[in-house]
This record gives structure tokens, sequence and C-alpha cells, in this order.
């Protein structure tokens, strides 16, 4: 009975990579970088297929966006052959060692998920039948009944005959299409992306991104391993309440944020040009799979640029200048402006402005964010929060890396003033 859980997480492990390594090798990015970014591609052209052969009018198997997808990738690695002339440099290079360190990642996330995720559900095709899974699993299969694998057409009842509208359902296309390899059998195909998700896109994802943040930290890198699954709030909580496209969306975020630190740490013009379009690529599919994951990536990508600002690449040292101030200063207000606007613009007011009720006191709400108990469904991580605050010790010491402390402190502020306050503040928040 388990072994048809294992045979989809391996097809949805030979979807999700093999195509995309390809299309990354195809923009000179290192073979190990290629195998984490593998999955962006493969989601983000799955979802742009399902919407082309939607506007033409085609009604075809999840086997179709899944060829094209192939094709794409496949042409796009041919065609960078036929190109290739003179050598260069390979893009997110890793440092030695890193498969084998990756290996560790995987490894633990895999014992990790095995305990809390394998042994919670009594069979491969078990789903929980409350919050949001139903609406998800539903949608999956009007993808499925009716040919049409368009985010731009979603409905839980889109085989009945309703036309559907708009819905951020990357997520729910892979499943759509893994599902089709095993009879339809939407329940087996949402564990195995789940799981695919959780011991193996997540954990390599965090690797690479901490090996770019602390190359020559050898103890940082290792004890990285501990990290991605020990969260209660992600991707747990995520998983408890049903926000599997959620879910999807921030395991990305930490790939766009590689591909923005290689754009401004390029070295020359064609460089950086790859990098930043990886890097929207990246935005893309987070867009596609949930686009408040890219809310989540500006606030990342804000405080890595005002820190490289007085930071040279490698250095220890800031340098400060009335000049280096001022644009720190500049990028900070932009990032402000380019937020208010988006905030007045109808598509993202109509998701901001929806209210939630106070949910905490100002007091247990202070306590639930330094304890990272979140909500009513989780406790305290007290473990948790000594790690993270030594952690904060550390980048006070080390003031190349205190705008990780800074976006996260500004995190439990939004967390903060959302659950224990009202109004407009929390919204423009």
């Amino acid at each position: 009975m388990w072994g048809s859980l294992l045979l989809a997480c391996v097809v949805c492990l030979l979807v999700l990579y093999v195509p995309g390594f390809f299309f990354m090798r195809s923009f000179h990015v290192s073979r190990f970088a290629s195998v984490v970014a593998a999955p962006a591609p493969v989601m983000l052209l799955l979802t742009l297929s399902g919407v082309v052969l939607q506007k033409a009018g085609l009604s075809t198997s999840a086997f179709v966006p899944l060829g094209l997808t192939v094709a794409l990738c496949v042409g796009a690695y041919a065609l960078s052959r036929l190109r290739a002339g003179a050598t260069r440099r390979e893009l997110v290079l890793p440092t030695a060692g890193a498969w084998r360190n990756a290996t560790l990642y995987l490894a633990v996330a895999l014992v990790v998920a095995s305990f809390v995720y394998v042994g919670a559900i009594d069979g491969p095709e078990s789903f929980p039948r409350n919050d949001d899974y139903n609406v998800h699993l539903s949608v999956v299969r009007s993808f499925i009944d009716t040919g049409s694998f368009s985010t731009l057409q979603t409905s839980s009842y889109l085989n009945v005959g309703t036309e559907g509208s708009y819905y951020p359902a990357a997520a729910l296309v892979l499943i759509a299409v893994l599902a089709s390899f095993f009879a339809s059998n939407v329940p087996l195909a949402l564990n195995a992306v789940i799981l695919v998700f959780i011991t193996c896109v997540f954990p390599l994802i965090v690797y690479l991104l901490l090996e770019q943040l602390f190359p020559k930290n050898r103890l940082a890198l290792l004890l990285g391993a501990l990290c991605p699954l020990s969260i209660g709030a992600f991707p747990w909580g995520f998983l408890t309440f049903g926000l599997l496209p959620n879910m999807v969306s921030f395991i990305f975020v930490p790939l766009a944020l590689v591909f923005f630190i290689e754009a401004i740490n390029a070295q020359s013009g064609i460089h950086r040009g790859v990098a930043i379009f990886l890097c929207v690529l990246v935005v893309a599919t987070i867009v596609l799979a949930q686009p408040n994951g890219a809310f989540t990536w500006g606030i990342w990508a804000v405080f890595y640029s005002v820190n490289r600002v007085f930071f040279e690449p490698g250095s220890s040292a800031p340098v400060v200048t009335k000049q280096r101030i001022v644009r720190a200063l500049g990028i900070l207000a932009g990032a402000c402006a380019l937020w208010f606007v988006l905030y007045k613009s109808p598509f993202v007011a109509n998701v901001v402005s929806y209210h939630w009720y106070v949910f905490f006191s100002k007091s247990e709400g202070l306590l639930r964010a330094i304890l990272f108990a979140f909500e009513d469904r989780m406790g305290p991580q007290l473990v948790v929060s000594i790690v993270v605050a030594a952690g904060i010790i550390y980048t006070l010491r080390k003031r190349q890396f205190l705008w990780l402390s800074v976006a996260f402190v500004l995190a439990l502020i939004m967390y903060f003033v959302d659950a224990a306050y009202d109004g407009m503040g929390k919204h423009l928040l």
C-alpha cells in the first residue's frame, strides 16, 4: 500500500527535476544550483501551458501541458548548446562539499517527515476533510475531469458547467498532472507532492541560500540541516490548515532571493542580466502559486539591498558615508512608495482589505510572537526561540548579517499588529 506513495513521490521528483535541470543549465547555472532550482521553471511552465491550452479552446489530458513543459525545457537546453561560444562563468557556484551537505539536509528532512507527516496519516490516500483541503482537492478533480488546467478558470464545479475564475493554483496543476499517472488518484498525488516539497524542494532551497550567505561558515551550513522542518508555523501549520498553494509559494521565496543576490553581486552585464531574468522567473512562479509569497520576498530583497549599500561582498566592516545613507534611505522610501501604490491598486486592495478580527490580546500576541506559537493550534517552541535569539545576538556582532534580524523583527511586528489590533494599520502593514 505504501509502495504506491513511494512510486508517486519518485514520479513527482522526475517531473519536477529532470526537465527543470535542463532549463536551468541552458542559462549557465551551475549543476548543483540547477538541481536545486529545477522545480521553479517546471511549475511556471506547467501553469502557463494550461492557460495557453485553455485560451486555445483545447481540452486535453494532463500529459499535454507536461509534454509542452518538457519540450520547452529540453529545447532551451538544446538551443543553448548550439549557441555556446566562449566559456561563460556559471551562476551560483557551490562551495566544496555542497553535494555532501545537501545530502545531510535531505536525510534530516526525510527522517522528520517520516515521523511527523507519514506517521500522522492512515494511508497513502489519506486527506483531511476540513479547512481548505476540500476546495483544493475538488479543483484538482475538476481540472482532470474537464481537461482544462488553466488557473484563469478554476472552480470546484468546473465539471458541472461553471465557468470558474482566476485562482493562484500552480500547485494544484502539478497535483493534477501527477494524479494522471495514477488513474486520477488525487489524494495519492496530494500526499506525494507534499512529501516531495517538504523533504526535497524546501531543504535544498534553504541550503542553497545558506551557502550564498555563509559560504565560509561550515558549522552554520551543517547546523542548517536542522532548520527547515523545525518550525511549527511553517511548513506544518500551513499543512494542517490546508494552505498548500501558500506553502509552495513560500518555499520558493529563498530561491528568488538567491538569484536576486546573484544579480546584485554580478561581475558582468551578461551575468547580471541572466540572474535578473531567473529571479523574475522564480518570482513569477511564486505569484502563480500564491501572490503573498512575492511580498515576503520583497521584504527580504529590500533589506538585503540596504545591507549591500554599506557592506561589500565578503566584507565584515561597513562603509558609512552620507551618500550611502541617502542611497539606503532612498531604497526604503522607494519600497514604501511602491507598496502604497500596490496597496491602492484594485487587485491587491481586495486581498489586503479583507478583515481578520483580533484573535489574541496584546500581551498574549506578544508572548506568542516571541515563543513561535503563532496561532491557537500551536504550542510554544522554546528551543526555536532560544536558537533564534542566539542568531540575533550573532548578527549584532557580525553586522553584515544584521539585515536578517531586522527583516525578522519586522515580520514579528507585523504579526503582533495583525493579531492584537484592528483598523487600517494592520492592512497597510
